[in-house]
């Protein structure tokens, strides 16, 4: 313990001799590459204040990273990857401030900044993967935050924000599972912030008729999408029954049993690498 406490001691000389280097870079030439040069050693000591529980040192260096990749970015807007890092560097700020801070109004303003940081970098058949995840992740945070606070208005406006994106990239590549279980986690939650029988039928429908074709083009497809459209067609019925509409009930719940035969293969034969979306066929 002593000796890592003696390696973790050295490890914050050499980082902050390297702040002090870039501050002195910084000030006689401001190049986006140098700016971006500085943010990084910013970002690796506030990640060993972390390390050591430094609460009054940690905040201001991940600050300090946050403020000068956003100049970088700013610097040269064309630039994609200096927006890619601004963002991921807000993702690791947003982390810290909700994780070990606990402060959800700072941690929600970071995550309005990946957001903005990533705007016209996702969605698109050539985004980033890593870009699509710090994406997802900020709204799934403002989502979980707004609950914490007792604002499901505000958890759904999070939901209606993060599915157009999530939608695109699963349609135009159906093998995406990434992009595929975010439609299904997001259209799940959406679903679960209904309450009225009519919100509620009205969302599982247009739920049903996202994810049944996603099911249907994967190979196989994840089996947690399989659980959400399950549960979206359970729901259905529920509150068609409770609308008296019990045709549509019926029509519902055979759906239902037709996935669940559909689940119960794809789980023990998705180990042999068969998928069972040949079972999902009646799906309507």
């Amino acid at each position: 313990r002593e000796e890592q406490k003696v390696g973790q001691a050295e490890g914050l000389a050499l980082t902050l001799r390297s702040v002090s280097s870039w501050e002195r870079v910084t000030r006689a030439d401001a190049r986006p590459e140098y700016l971006a040069g500085r943010a990084a050693a910013h970002y690796r000591l506030a990640v060993a204040y972390r390390a050591q529980a430094d609460k009054d040192r940690a905040r201001p260096a991940f600050q300090a990273a946050l403020d000068w990749q956003a100049k970088a970015a700013k610097a040269q807007p064309a630039e994609r990857r200096y927006r890619s890092d601004l963002a991921r560097v807000s993702g690791s700020v947003t982390n810290y401030l909700y994780v070990y801070e606990q402060d959800l109004g700072a941690a929600g303003k970071a995550c309005g900044d990946t957001i903005a940081a990533l705007q016209g970098l996702v969605g698109e058949d050539d985004s980033d993967p890593r870009d699509e995840e710090e994406y997802h992740l900020a709204y799934q945070t403002l989502y979980v935050i707004a609950l914490q606070r007792g604002r499901p208005a505000d958890a759904l406006a999070s939901v209606r924000a993060a599915l157009p994106v999530a939608e695109r990239l699963a349609r135009r590549n159906p093998r995406n599972q990434p992009a595929q279980g975010r439609v299904a986690l997001w259209q799940h939650q959406g679903l679960t912030l209904q309450r009225e029988p009519a919100d509620v039928e009205s969302w599982a429908a247009k739920a049903i008729d996202t994810l049944v074709p996603l099911v249907r083009a994967a190979e196989p497809p994840r089996y947690e999408v399989w659980v959400y459209l399950l549960d979206c067609y359970s729901r259905r019925v529920e509150a068609l029954d409770k609308l008296q509409r019990y045709a549509e009930a019926l029509r519902g719940a055979r759906g239902a049993l037709a996935l669940s035969v559909a689940t119960l293969v794809e789980a023990t034969t998705v180990a042999e690498g068969r998928g069972g979306a040949e079972m999902g066929q009646d799906l309507d």
